[in-house]
């Protein structure tokens, strides 16, 4: 199974560093899936 899911973010700038851990959890958690690899770009 693929599931697939676009986060977007807005940044100050290419330096600024934002924390998606809660955005990332919150799309694995819909998905549904219980194993597998996240990736995010």
């Amino acid at each position: 199974m693929v599931f697939t899911k676009h986060l977007s973010v807005k940044t100050k700038g290419n330096t600024e560093i934002l924390d998606i851990t809660d955005k990332v959890q919150a799309a694995i958690t819909e998905s549904g899936l219980q194993a597998g690899i996240a990736v995010a770009l």
